[in-house]
């Protein structure tokens, strides 16, 4: 009995709670589509059309007038309408109305709860891809115009006297980084045009010693003709 108290009481609480903050989209829902119940009506069981917000209230005005039902009445297996309690036939209405009509109606109301989540989620979705969109437009139109500004004063500049201020602002151990590199460009172009030197000098060398061999051919040749 005090479990089905508590509950009539949290079931109540949650649907007055759901009612004052219903979306709009759930207004018709709440209170002009029709649900079939059962009700006992002078000593016989009638169907009856309510609304969802009606159905709702008196359902949980039933189940707490059923958790007041006297045990000593329950075990009478008699559930005739006509000769049992007010709180009795709450129980009785508990019994044919939860599993047939009550729970359908929680969940096509949590249906329409689901779809409503769903859609703002869709909506939020959409927003984000369409910032998304125009952030990345806009970007790259800002970065195309400062490009585009760049070239036409790029040839301008003194860019001696802008690499020494860069090299003097930056942090120390980037600057060592900066030097290093270049140290090590530097060295290695020397080290190619050695290797040209050499190898010019090597083909120079070859070519002299060509000429000198001719040379001493035709002076010989002109000292054996008499």
């Amino acid at each position: 009995r005090m479990r089905v108290r508590d509950f009539s009481n949290r079931l109540r609480d949650q649907h007055y709670s759901n009612y004052q903050d219903i979306p709009p989209a759930l207004s018709e829902f709440y209170h002009n589509i029709p649900f079939v119940q059962l009700e006992p009506v002078n000593g016989e069981w009638r169907s009856f059309n309510h609304s969802y917000w009606y159905m709702g209230n008196d359902f949980v005005s039933r189940m707490a007038s059923a958790a007041a039902v006297d045990p000593a009445e329950l075990q009478d297996p008699n559930f005739e309408l006509s000769s049992s309690s007010s709180q009795k036939r709450n129980m009785a209405y508990m019994y044919e109305n939860t599993f047939r009509y009550m729970l359908p109606a929680f969940a096509a109301v949590l249906s329409l709860y689901e779809e409503q989540v769903n859609s703002f989620g869709f909506f939020v979705r959409t927003l984000v891809i369409c910032n998304c969109v125009l952030n990345s437009i806009l970007i790259s139109i800002l970065a195309y115009t400062i490009f585009s500004a760049f070239q036409s004063f790029a040839h301008k500049l003194n860019h001696p006297y802008k690499c020494s201020c860069f090299a003097l602002f930056v942090p120390r151990e980037t600057s060592k980084c900066f030097y290093k590199f270049y140290q090590a460009q530097e060295t290695e172009m020397l080290l190619m045009d050695d290797e040209d030197a050499q190898h010019r000098q090597l083909e120079q060398d070859l070519l002299d010693q060509n000429t000198e061999g001719q040379g001493q051919d035709q002076f010989g040749g002109g000292a054996d003709a008499p």
